[in-house]
């Protein structure tokens, strides 16, 4: 029967607390890593309601000006706020779908796992780049029928 010398346990113990310490490290990393994930989702989330909520906003302006445009003539003024109002209702869709996404990352951010995280910001990225393409289309639109308009001679000199 063989003894194990004083050197051999004292080698094993410092390569037991080294192994022990390098899990820590790496559990420390992973949520470090995980934490980030959420703060960008959480991020995105906001980003992404906030700018359906400018948009109606500025949306808002625009149906306001068309109401109070007094040298376009009334059939235009109708199409326009017509097509505003409907740009509206669909703006206001976006902005609702954002919120309660908003508001789930906000109630369950803590919770989520890599995954969904990672899932999140699948969804999250899509929604950003429609507003980058309906951004300022309805403003595009007012200004083109305001020039259409002026150059038909179809606005009044008031």
């Amino acid at each position: 029967m063989g003894t194990t010398s004083l050197v051999a346990w004292i080698a094993l113990a410092v390569s037991g607390f080294s192994f022990l310490f390098n899990v820590i490290g790496f559990y420390r990393s992973r949520a470090k890593d995980l934490f980030s994930l959420r703060q960008e989702v959480l991020t995105k989330a906001e980003k992404t309601r906030s700018c359906w909520a400018r948009s109606i906003q500025n949306n808002k302006s625009l149906i306001h000006k068309a109401e109070v445009n007094n040298r376009l003539e009334p059939e235009l003024r109708a199409m326009l706020i017509n097509f505003l109002g409907s740009h509206q209702e669909f703006l206001e869709q976006c902005d609702a779908d954002a919120s309660a996404f908003a508001k789930d990352v906000y109630e369950n951010g803590a919770k989520f796992t890599e995954s969904k995280c990672r899932e999140y910001l699948r969804m999250l990225d899509p929604n950003l780049e429609v507003f980058e393409r309906t951004g300022g289309v309805a403003e595009r639109k007012y200004i083109e029928l305001m020039e259409r308009a002026e150059a038909a001679g179809r606005m009044s000199s008031v």
